[in-house]
């Protein structure tokens, strides 16, 4: 007998075991994992989700139309999917684009359409700014802005404070909504019911967003929130930065290495990463983000949202991640063709404590 020969055999066989052993294991258990964390899917609003606010009792959302829900937590209500209404109103006629609230009025902009004859295709023919004190009926508020470009009437937004300590989620004092303009250059101002807004916040630049963390901090990227005496925020990268007080200036950063950073939402034990490949979460210790994400165990969150994710909207920020209700969207980048998304897919999500899983969110 070759020895030598019959060793190098064994011992082949014996690696190649030892191999496939361990992938069969791994596999099995992420495959294992996907399984119990499957889910019947369920119908919810589809759609670009661009906005959710809260005011005065309800949850606002937009889809190009306004839907809106009760604002207290399921945790008291035990209710889940199906609660969304869509809010008819004198916007019926209108795309609505965005919203924002502060703690006496709803902000909504919204786009009209026409047909471009030479180019055989619909375009923006305008855009409008609205507020409203019950969210159905609106009064449009006079601005002025270079309206050859729609567009040039920028973005919607305001700086997310909230408090949830009582039965429903309301805007608190501090909440200030914004505009952002060009007039012949750039402005980003705050907003009062219909009184036209003419001093500048932040000037020079397309604004975006803002949080507020003992004062309001303005980013001309979507990535922003607050929380556990943090900003975090993101500069259209893979890159999580983070610091304390109302200005961006970062004590720290983590490179995530999730794809684009999108959209952020903060609880006491976690931070929720919307991304250009899905969702995923980085756990926090007295506010400071670990050095890599983690994974959501037997949650299925990442299993549902799984391309970007422009928006998130946690319910209530000072509880552990988990513990209220939790929104997300999803929606497809560039063509329909191009994705493993399908159309039913795109839009809301919704996490409930009391049902334990993502799931599709509508009316």
């Amino acid at each position: 007998m070759n020895v030598h020969k019959y060793i190098k055999k064994n011992y082949i066989f014996l690696m190649l075991c030892s191999l496939l052993s361990c992938l069969f294991l791994s596999c099995h258990d992420d495959i294992y994992n996907m399984i119990t964390r499957e889910v019947a899917s369920e119908d919810g609003l589809s759609g670009d989700i661009r906005s959710i606010v809260p005011f005065k009792n309800y949850l606002y959302l937009t889809n190009n139309n306004i839907y809106r829900k009760t604002a207290a937590s399921s945790n008291s209500t035990g209710q889940y999917n199906g609660q969304w209404a869509k809010v008819s109103s004198n916007l019926d006629d209108y795309t609505v684009l965005f919203l924002a609230s502060d703690a006496t009025y709803l902000y909504a902009l919204t786009t009209t359409w026409e047909e471009d004859e030479d180019e055989s295709e619909t375009v923006e023919a305008g855009r409008q700014l609205w507020y409203s004190t019950d969210g159905t009926s609106w009064t449009e508020i006079s601005i002025s802005y270079t309206s050859s470009t729609p567009s040039n009437l920028r973005k919607l937004f305001d700086n997310q404070d909230q408090d949830s300590t009582g039965t429903y989620v309301v805007p608190t004092s501090n909440r200030k909504a914004y505009i952002t303009y060009y007039d012949g250059s750039w402005h980003t101002r705050e907003l009062n019911g219909a009184t036209t807004p003419s001093s500048d916040k932040v000037s020079g630049s397309t604004y975006i967003q803002a949080a507020y963390n003992n004062g309001t901090a303005f980013t001309t990227n979507y990535a922003l929130c607050a929380g556990n005496g943090y900003l975090y925020w993101a500069e259209n990268g893979s890159t999580l930065y983070y610091g304390t007080g109302s200005s961006l200036s970062s004590s720290g950063s983590v490179d995530l290495d999730h794809g684009t950073i999108l959209s952020l939402a903060a609880t006491t034990d976690y931070l929720l990463v919307g991304t250009t490949s899905g969702i995923t979460r980085v756990a926090l210790s007295n506010g400071v983000p670990a050095s890599s994400t983690s994974s959501f165990g037997d949650n299925n969150a990442d299993s549902l949202l799984t391309s970007r994710v422009p928006l998130l909207y946690i319910r209530n920020k000072e509880v552990a991640e988990e513990a209220d209700d939790e929104y997300g969207a999803m929606v497809i980048y560039s063509y329909i063709s191009s994705s493993n998304d399908t159309f039913s897919e795109v839009g809301l999500y919704a996490y409930y404590s009391g049902r334990g899983s993502w799931n599709r969110d509508g009316d």
